[in-house]
């Protein structure tokens, strides 16, 4: 279902205890910067979510369909975990 706006998501990646995202894989899904963050994510990385104030969650995954991206435990950096060609 698509919903104006947000939708609730920033709601759901503040409060949520973990949260997987789910896109067709396309580049304007992957800009290299945005204007503005309607849901929050790692943010800056690190530690820099809690340090925000934001203390449950943040992304556990991204499964697009061309593959599965993970966040390293450490830096929150995103890498590529699992490549699914079409």
């Amino acid at each position: 279902m698509r919903f104006a706006g947000s939708g609730g998501s920033c709601d759901i990646a503040c409060l949520a205890k973990r949260t997987i995202i789910i896109a067709k894989h396309e580049k304007r899904r992957f800009p290299e910067r945005v204007d503005y963050i309607t849901s929050p994510g790692w943010l800056e990385g690190g530690d820099s979510r809690s340090a925000s104030g934001l203390i449950r969650g943040g992304p556990s995954v991204v499964v697009t369909t061309k593959g599965v991206m993970r966040f390293r435990p450490d830096t929150k950096e995103i890498y590529l975990a699992s490549y699914h060609p079409a």
